[in-house]
Order: structure tokens, then C-alpha cells, then sequence
């Protein structure tokens, strides 16, 4: 009985958390495909992190220190911040683009139009 416990506990919690997770990302796919890919890699790093901080540990090749894993993680929060910079600029220059042509689109039309009016 002693060692079912935690299997089924950790079952139990596994489950939850599936449908937790699924209900989330179900949302998120609809908005955006860009944040999953986010909390996924960002998920992965921690856990490399602190995979390698173990290691060290284990190995004795280095100190095992909480602030490596802080600093590694901030590092892919700053590249992260500077990609979604990018992403939004672009956005911003094809809406700033596309409404440049629409108007442009627009007054051609109309001369156009007045030409043919005669007017």
C-alpha cells in the first residue's frame, strides 16, 4: 500500500494537469500559436537548467547554483523580448504598408472615375 500511494497520487495529479494544460493551449491555439511555442520552450530551459545544475552536483564539475539557472532564464527571456520587438514592428509596418496602398488604391480609383466622368 505504501508504494501504490504516491503512483496513484502522482496518476491522479498527472491527469489533472493534462486537462489543465489542454484546456490552456486549446485557448492559446486559437490566439496564438507563438505563445505555446513560448511556455514550451521556456518549460524545456528550466528543466535543462536545473538538469544541468543537478549534474554538476552529482558529477562534482561545479558548483550547483540557483542564480545559473535565474540568469540562463533570463537570457531567453531577453532574446525572447527582443524576437517579439521584431514580430511587432513587422506587424506594424504591414498594416502601415497595407494602408498606404489601400489609400493609394483608392485615389487612383477615384481619378480614374473622374477621368472617365469627364469632370
Amino acid at each position: 500500500f505504501s508504494i501504490l500511494f504516491p503512483l496513484v497520487f502522482l496518476v491522479v495529479l498527472g491527469m489533472i494537469l493534462f486537462f489543465m494544460v489542454h484546456f490552456v493551449f486549446k485557448r492559446l491555439a486559437k490566439w496564438s500559436i507563438t505563445a505555446i511555442s513560448f511556455i514550451y520552450v521556456f518549460t524545456v530551459m528550466t528543466v535543462l537548467g536545473f538538469a544541468i545544475e543537478i549534474g554538476q552536483k552529482i558529477t562534482g564539475t561545479g558548483e550547483m547554483d540557483f542564480r545559473d539557472v535565474v540568469a540562463g532564464l533570463y537570457g531567453v527571456l531577453l532574446f525572447f523580448a527582443i524576437y517579439t520587438v521584431y514580430r511587432v514592428a513587422v506587424l506594424l509596418i504591414r498594416v502601415a504598408a497595407g494602408r498606404v496602398r489601400t489609400r493609394h488604391a483608392l485615389g487612383t480609383e477615384h481619378a480614374e472615375k473622374t477621368e472617365q466622368n469627364g469632370n
